[in-house]
């Protein structure tokens, strides 16, 4: 009988791809199990050894990540009123990914309570620049992949490595000043603002003013992803609830000439918009979400609240904000 003989080469390929899935299979069982920690275990092990009738899920971005300010200072305000927090927060995040993480880890959890930080700075355009996410077989792949500890492991070390490795010779050549690039190359400003400024000059005035056709047809999108949110919590009879943070130009004008430095173009106007805040709030009556804008109480102060050289919040906006969303939640549930 005559035998087709598998050639070399083959042999040894299928060899290789059968070890490489075997040793990632084996990587996923001891990240899944704790034999190699990674930060969404430790987090997911920590609600899942806890018993507390007010189970809370944080959907955000950095300004209210795991290891920040803000979430150090509402845990320990919220671990003394009975409440067991699962934070998903991740940098960079935005809406496609806070209903993602929701989707994936959050659900599992059964929550009675969901608490989703939008920030005005770059939610907009963060659904801007993935307006395809939810669609083709990516949109169906994704699911699977990002419920994988081995994607959250490496995700964090090409965070890591980013903040490394930053390309700066691609911003060097958009003749950014000299002095802040400096600064950027030494970690004493947000690099990431700059390459923002880059990308798109009208990065603030799209996210703060939302004019045109293309931001309309943006927010639109933004509306369905929040209300899935809000779908997906019903599902399980958890209450959803949406912070707003104001970006810093809204607030004061103590960041203006320092965003123009980077390269961003400031429309006066910005500074006195609520338009994202309005819609958002608009958003929530018309859906029974109970909802907090954080604007009106940041202009009330005369203190800075922002870091000088970044648009996050500084020590005195984190403590406003976690007495502000504190009093929030301890306002509307019983």
């Amino acid at each position: 009988m005559f035998k087709v003989k598998t050639p070399r080469f083959l042999q040894n390929y299928f060899l290789a791809i059968t070890s490489i899935l075997l040793t990632l299979i084996m990587v996923e069982a001891c990240l899944r199990t704790g034999l190699i920690m990674t930060t969404i275990f430790e987090r997911l092990k920590a609600v899942g050894a806890q018993s507390a009738s007010r189970r809370l899920v944080i959907l955000g971005d950095s300004f209210i990540y795991k290891t920040g300010q803000l979430d150090r200072l509402l845990m320990s305000k919220l671990s003394s009123s009975n409440f067991q927090t699962l934070n998903l927060a991740v940098p960079g995040n935005g809406p496609f990914e806070y209903l993602s993480e929701f989707q994936i880890f959050g659900l599992k959890y059964k929550p009675n309570i969901i608490l989703l930080e939008y920030y005005t700075g770059n939610d907009l355009t963060n659904v801007k620049d993935k307006m395809n996410w939810d669609v083709g077989l990516k949109a169906s792949l994704r699911p699977v992949i990002r419920s994988l500890y081995l994607y959250h492991l490496f995700n964090n070390a090409k965070l890591s490595l980013n903040d490394k490795f930053f390309n700066f010779e691609k911003i060097e050549r958009q003749k950014i000043n000299n002095k802040l690039l400096d600064m950027a190359q030494k970690k004493e400003i947000n690099y990431h603002l700059i390459s923002m400024a880059v990308r798109n000059p009208n990065h603030l005035t799209d996210n703060l003013l939302m004019e045109g056709p293309s931001n309309e047809l943006v927010w639109n999108k933004t509306k369905i992803i929040l209300k899935k949110i809000q779908s997906l919590s019903d599902s399980i009879n958890a209450k959803l609830y949406i912070i707003v943070f104001p970006e810093s130009l809204q607030v004061s004008m103590s960041h203006v000439e320092f965003y123009k430095q980077l390269g961003f173009n400031i429309d006066p106007r910005v500074l006195d918009s609520s338009k994202p805040q309005t819609l958002l709030s608009d958003f929530c009556k018309k859906n029974n979400i109970a909802y907090l804008d954080l604007l009106p109480h940041f202009r009330q102060q005369t203190s800075e609240l922002y870091l000088e050289n970044d648009s996050h919040l500084n020590l005195a906006g984190d403590k406003l904000a976690a007495h502000l969303i504190y009093k929030f939640l301890a306002d509307n549930i019983s």
